[in-house]
Formats: structure tokens, C-alpha cells, sequence
């Protein structure tokens, strides 16, 4: 969150941030309380912003909580609130607040959620403390489109094995503990001593990683766990933080567990590249969408050797994902299997094609926007959400350098123009996914000038008359792949909203009272509500006409606790 501190003496001015000619203006007061004590909130920063998109103000929170608005022009408005140690961000079950002409508006409450605690400790399986073990709660997130965990917070142990996370934000969370490296090194020095191999006062002999000796000496670590005690997060169910709760007791208990190596090579094109490429062992579960975007905190890595030799310790048995990303490389090169069981795994070769890159043109099928916008198109690695993204020229080539052989899903622009046909040689991949790339194939992505739009009414089912809800478009069919093709807009419950520029298709419309972008995007929860979702086939050119029934925040709590 960002320094109230810092704002507080140039919001108490209660200055417009963008301000019209005053005309009649009126005024708005109230008081921002703690949504679960109902206790004041004193030196909250509170802004006022205008439905009309024209009018915003912002001013601070006296000690008794209370606020104050003057010079008000007349619009509808929505009051948030931000303090120290709230979630003051979501505007959920807020009702937009009528200002008329010389109106004095008052009464007005800012109700902000408390953020939470979560505490326990870390042991070993005697019962001992672990210092500097980390814990971390996670929870699964779909903002970027795609369904990956999320750190949220996280903490570090003390010498009594005790962790306190505070200031977390009311949620669904698992947890995961990760013991520290030193642990593991204090152990591997006990084993040397036992047998002899010390250096100067006692210290254990550092060996340089490049010597790559194999020791005869039983490694030992600690996996990471989930909580309640399992060591995959498809075993177990995220546990609910309400706002201003102290989850305590969440303790773990670590066993150590026979350690491997996982050894090899990097052959092909980037071992000869002359740079160093990252080698990372990341488990393998069932869902492999459970993987952490950018690696798991778990994941084991490192570079290379000069030699393009590598040599990853502190596997435990299961199954892992090899990938080998080279320097300066925007996605992984190449992903390979490997089962640890009983002892090392030695002589993976990670054969590394060279890269290559994908040429295309894109073709405006229409009278093109005036004036063009600027244009870009990408791809996206299905396994690990790797990005490469160009713009396109004047003349409608495009050019993506370092690319790799794979199954890769397409970034398309959104706007006035939308792609109407998409050719990978000639394969039709207009779906967005492109299953296997390969070199020397272009795209041709033609471009289509006459979206669609739909008119729609918010009926309020179980949502308050005037509420704010989130209204999200979701492709259908063949389509159902395309990111480029959602739509997002918003409106009180009980009233009317505009989506411009869809592409041509079908859709499943939701209305939903929430402000979580990633709500919007979550598959698998939206699949839960579509039996409250509303169709509509939009026509090239076309205005179409939906009515959808908003999802009440009770309705949407049901079923994300259906899912794991």
C-alpha cells in the first residue's frame, strides 16, 4: 500500500483532480468505519470520482473518521476509502451517490475491511524449531488470462520456529513452507564432520560447485509443504481469511527426506552459444496450471557450467519439469520430464534447438481506422506463459526473433480492429493456438474493421438496485481460446451498459459485484455461474440487445468455495 503519510497533508485540501467550470456545485460528507467493528477510521485518504469520468476529488479523514467534500459538481459518484492496515480498494456493495445542484449530501459511510494475520510455527519432525524457514500464502490467480498461483505474503521464522504474517488482505489462502538453505547447510556440515572432512577450526571443506563431486555422504532435505501437511496443493483446499481475522495455529511440521542431483548437459544450439543458460527443476504435479508464473518459490535452478554442464541438488523423489532458458531469452527453449526415485539422475542431455524467427504480415480487410492505431501482435509458451510481443510496421510486417519450437497461444490486438482470420502457412489456427511452431512458416493475420457491439440491462437479481457490478464477455465455441475477444465494462444494478468493438461470435455475458479483475478472468469459477449468464451472438457490424441477472457477492463467495 502506498504511504498514507505522504498524502495526507495535500489531500486534506480536498483539491479536484479534474475539475469543469463550477455550476451550482454541492457537497458531500460522511465518516470511513471499519467494516467488522464499525469503529472510526481517522486519517483515511477518501476519493469522490464522477461516473461521468469528469469530476474526481480527494481529502482525508479527521480523527473521529469523519470527511468532508465542498465544491461538489453535480454527478454521480462513488466514495473509496485507503488506510493504513485496511483494504480500502474494493467497491463492492457500494451505491453510487447522486449529487445534485447546491445539494448538501451527508451521512455518507465508507466502510473499509481490516486486513488480517496469519501465525503458527515450523518444526522438524522432532519437534525442534526452524529458523529462516519461509511461509508463504499463496492463491490462485487468473488476472494475466491464464490460471497460476500467487504470492501474496509471506514471512520468515524466528529461532523459535514461530512466523507472523500481517497486513494480508481478506481472502482465500494456501499456505506453503519452504525450509531455509542454511538448515540444509548445517546438516550436510554435521555429516562431513561425522566422517572426518573438515577444514580449518573445525569447517566443513567448501567444494566449488564445478568439481561436481559425488559424495558418499547421505543428503538430506526438506520438500516443501502445503498446509495442513501434503506436499502438493491439488491435496488440499484453500483455507478463508475474513477481513480483520487472526488466523493462528497454522503450523507446520517438516520431514526431512532423502535429497538427490539431478546432472546433464545443455546440448544443441546453447551450448555453444558462449553465454550461460538457466537450468530450473520445477515439480511436476497432475495440474500442471498449478505452477507458479515465473517459477515456484520450491523450484530449483541454476546456471550452467562453462562446460554446459549442470548439477541441481535437493531433489526430492517425484517428478520434475526441466527447462532451459538461454540469456536474454523471452521463453523457455526446451521443457523435458524427469522422475526422481531412489538415488541421482545422471547424463540428462536438454538438447537445445537453434531459435528462429516468425515473419508475418497483418492485412486490414476495411477502410482502417483514421487516425491507426499503433498495432501489436505476440505469442505466448502454453506451458510456462512466456511472452514475446513486436509491434507492427508501417507497411504490415512483423518480425518475432527467439522463438522456439511448441505450443503457443497468439496476442492479438483489441480495439476498433479485430482479427477475422489467422493462416500459420496454410492452417487455419483463427482459434488463437498455434499447436506446434516451427521455422519458416508465416502468419497472416487479417484484420476486420466492423466489430460488433451490445447494448445489455443489469437486472439486479440479488444484487442491491444501484450497486456497481462487473460485466465481462466471454468467447464461445472455437473461440473460446481467444483472450483478445473479451470484453469488460461496468454499471450500477438495475440499469443499462454499452461493450463496443466485440469480433464477430458468441459470447456468455456475466454480471458480477465485484472489482476483482481476476474474478472476471476465472475460468473455472465463471463455469460454476454460467447457469446466470445470458448469451448473445454478435454479427459483423451488428448491435445486439442482452439482459443479464447480476451475481450477488454471497452467490460468488458459494461457489469459489467449490473450488479448489
Amino acid at each position: 500500500m502506498r504511504p498514507v503519510s505522504l498524502l495526507f497533508a495535500f489531500v486534506l485540501t480536498a483539491a479536484p483532480l479534474f475539475s469543469q467550470a463550477p455550476q451550482q456545485p454541492g457537497s458531500v460528507s460522511g465518516k470511513v468505519v471499519n467494516s467488522v467493528t464499525g469503529q472510526a477510521v481517522k486519517k483515511a485518504v477518501v476519493t469522490l470520482r464522477g461516473g461521468s469520468g469528469q469530476n474526481s476529488y480527494v481529502t482525508g479523514s479527521d480523527q473521529s473518521g469523519k470527511f468532508q467534500f465542498d465544491n461538489v459538481q453535480p454527478d454521480k459518484y462513488m466514495a473509496t476509502a485507503e488506510a493504513e492496515g485496511y483494504s480500502g480498494a474494493s467497491r463492492t456493495g457500494m451505491k453510487l451517490i447522486p449529487v445534485a445542484a447546491q445539494q448538501e449530501v451527508s451521512d455518507v459511510e465508507v466502510r473499509v475491511a481490516p486486513l488480517g494475520i496469519i501465525s503458527g510455527k515450523v518444526l522438524d519432525e522432532d519437534g525442534q524449531p526452524l529458523e529462516d524457514a519461509s511461509v508463504t500464502a499463496v492463491h490462485y490467480d487468473y488476472s494475466v488470462g491464464a490460471k497460476s498461483l500467487q504470492a501474496i505474503a509471506s514471512a520468515q521464522t524466528n529461532d523459535r520456529g514461530e512466523y507472523r504474517m500481517f497486513d494480508v488482505q481478506p481472502g482465500r489462502y494456501y499456505l506453503m513452507a519452504v525450509a531455509s538453505r542454511r538448515n540444509l547447510t548445517l546438516q550436510m556440515a554435521v555429516s562431513l564432520q561425522s566422517i572426518g572432512i573438515v577444514g580449518v577450526a573445525g569447517a566443513p571443506v567448501r567444494v566449488p560447485p564445478e568439481s561436481r563431486v559425488h559424495s558418499t555422504v547421505p543428503e538430506e532435505g526438506y520438500p516443501a509443504v502445503y498446509y495442513p501437511g501434503v506436499t502438493e496443493v491439488s491435496q488440499t483446499s484453500p483455507q478463508e481469511l475474513k477481513p480483520g481475522a487472526e488466523w493462528t495455529g497454522a503450523d507446520f511440521k517438516l520431514r526431512q527426506l532423502p535429497t538427490y542431483h539431478i546432472r546433464g548437459r545443455v546440448t544443441g544450439a546453447a551450448s555453444r552459444s558462449g553465454g550461460r543458460n538457466m537450468v530450473r527443476a520445477q515439480p511436476c504435479y497432475a495440474d500442471e496450471a498449478s505452477g507458479f508464473f515465473g517459477g515456484a518459490p520450491n523450484s530449483l535452478q541454476i546456471s550452467q557450467q562453462a562446460d554446459a554442464r549442470f548439477d541441481i541438488a535437493g531433489a526430492v523423489p517425484g517428478t520434475y519439469c526441466l527447462s532451459v532458458t538461454p540469456p536474454g531469452a523471452r521463453v523457455t527453449a526446451v521443457r523435458q520430464l524427469v522422475t526422481v526415485k531412489a538415488g541421482d539422475v545422471d547424463d540428462v542431455e536438454l538438447p537445445v534447438p537453434v531459435s528462429f524467427s516468425v515473419s508475418g504480415t497483418l492485412v486490414i480487410d476495411g477502410t482502417p481506422p483514421n487516425p491507426m492505431p499503433q498495432v501489436f501482435v505476440g505469442l505466448r509458451t502454453a506451458t510456462d506463459r512466456g511472452v514475446a510481443q513486436v509491434a507492427i510496421k508501417s507497411d504490415g510486417a512483423f518480425q518475432i526473433d527467439g522463438m522456439y519450437p511448441g505450443a503457443y497461444s497468439l496476442i492479438l490486438p483489441q480495439g476498433p480492429l479485430y482479427a477475422k482470420s489467422i493462416l500459420y502457412g496454410s492452417q487455419d489456427v483463427t482459434s488463437g493456438v498455434i499447436p506446434s511452431l516451427q521455422p519458416g512458416i508465416a502468419l497472416t493475420i487479417t484484420m476486420g474493421t466492423d466489430p460488433g457491439e451490445v447494448d445489455g440491462t443489469v437486472q439486479p437479481g440479488a444484487v442491491e438496485a444501484g450497486v456497481p457490478v462487473s460485466i465481462v464477455a466471454i468467447p464461445e465455441g472455437a473461440y473460446a481460446a481467444r483472450q483478445d475477444m473479451e470484453r469488460f465494462a461496468s454499471s450500477p444494478a438495475g440499469a443499462n451498459f454499452t461493450m463496443p468493438n466485440l469480433p464477430p461470435g458468441d459470447y456468455k455475458v456475466f454480471a458480477l459485484e465485484t472489482d476483482d479483475y481476476s474474478d472476471l478472468r476465472n475460468r473455472d469459477l465463471l463455469k460454476l455461474l454460467e447457469g446466470k449468464a445470458s448469451s448473445v451472438t454478435v454479427h459483423a457490424g451488428g448491435h445486439e440487445q442482452v439482459s443479464v441477472t447480476a451475481i450477488s457477492t454471497g452467490e460468488l463467495a458459494q461457489a469459489k468455495g467449490k473450488l479448489k
